[in-house]
């Protein structure tokens, strides 16, 4: 479907910011820089959008990319970790259940995942969640496949471990 509709920056803003802004929380340890990788996104999503660079077929995907590229450049930079955790609630039970028991193994998730060491954490995140192949990881982290690999594994098992750890303190 074209997305035939034209926004002003302030209805551009809001849209993306409804779609993407629970991107950067994923990829970002707290709200600020959470607002600030989005903010830089946005930025260039406007910037191209005002001069007419986007193919409107696929627009909110490359507004997703942009994010995406966005917060790992961010966590480049200042060197800080990337959480991702939307999906696996969803894996683990399905759609079905109680909301608010599905909230708040989202919230125990992601705060096990943000106990990760920083490099397992950025690869489980674009491994499991952004879809990256294991070579894709390895050309964009310059790391080799095996290690993209390692790191997949380690996280699951962290998690695993860290999540069983949460539950026995819970009972």
């Amino acid at each position: 479907m074209i997305n035939t509709k034209r926004y002003n920056d302030k209805e551009l803003y809001l849209e993306c910011y409804q779609k993407f802004f629970g991107v950067t929380m994923r990829y970002c340890r707290n709200r600020e820089d959470a607002m600030e990788v989005f903010n830089d996104g946005m930025v260039k999503i406007i910037n191209n959008y005002k001069e007419g660079k986007i193919n409107e077929e696929s627009f909110f995907g490359w507004c997703k990319t942009v994010i995406i590229h966005t917060a790992i450049d961010f966590l480049r930079k200042k060197k800080l970790d990337i959480v991702e955790f939307d999906f696996t609630a969803e894996r683990m039970h399905g759609r079905e259940g109680n909301s608010g028991e599905q909230s708040l193994l989202k919230e125990d998730i992601l705060r096990e995942i943000q106990k990760l060491p920083n490099k397992t954490r950025t690869v489980f995140n674009l491994y499991v969640f952004e879809g990256m192949s294991h070579r894709e990881i390895s050309m964009e982290l310059e790391i080799t496949e095996g290690t993209s690999h390692w790191h997949v594994n380690n996280a699951r098992k962290i998690i695993r471990d860290l999540l069983k750890n949460s539950i026995a303190i819970a009972l």
